[in-house]
């Protein structure tokens, strides 16, 4: 009988035992440093939304209105958040007489949502105009001539023959 303990405690020393203490461990180190979006959030809080919410945009007081969340969805309204990122690195937010974040904090926050509007942005670029360009017939290419150079050519002896467009 005592042996049969002594290989129970064995098997659950070697099996059992680096399962129940990293449990623990793992959970601390998850729970570890705050999240960018809190951290974010929490300067924003502070500086920002004192001023922009939605109350004094409605009045028309300041022009941009942020949310408390807003940063769950940086690139769904990367418009607005291009202005805070201008405004932010260029120093002009918040203004003069009101209190500000230290330089680094402002960075910071600047560059993070410069990265996540980035990483959105090259996940789905978007590929601009699509349609094919228009290519100059002969009689328009003899017409755009005249009527930009003032200069008659014969775009007949010019340019070859093109019959997919008729000219």
């Amino acid at each position: 009988m005592t042996q049969r303990v002594l290989v129970l405690l064995g098997v659950w020393a070697v099996c059992l035992a680096p399962a129940a203490l990293a449990g623990p461990a793992q959970e601390a180190e998850a729970a570890g440093p705050e999240s960018p979006v809190a951290a974010h959030e929490a300067l924003l809080q502070r500086y920002c939304l004192t001023c922009h919410n939605e109350r004094l945009a409605a009045r028309g007081t300041v022009p941009i209105a942020l949310r408390t969340g807003d940063l769950a969805d940086v690139p769904g309204t990367a418009d607005v958040w291009e202005k805070v990122i201008r405004k932010l690195r260029t120093g002009s937010m918040p203004p003069a007489g009101r209190p500000r974040p230290d330089a680094e904090a402002g960075d910071a926050l600047a560059a993070w949502l410069e990265t996540e509007i980035d990483r959105v942005a090259a996940a789905h670029p978007n590929p601009g105009r699509t349609e094919p360009l228009h290519r100059l017939n002969r009689t328009e290419y003899q017409n755009a001539i005249r009527d930009l150079l003032a200069f008659d050519v014969d775009a007949a002896a010019l340019v070859p023959a093109d019959d997919q467009s008729y000219g």
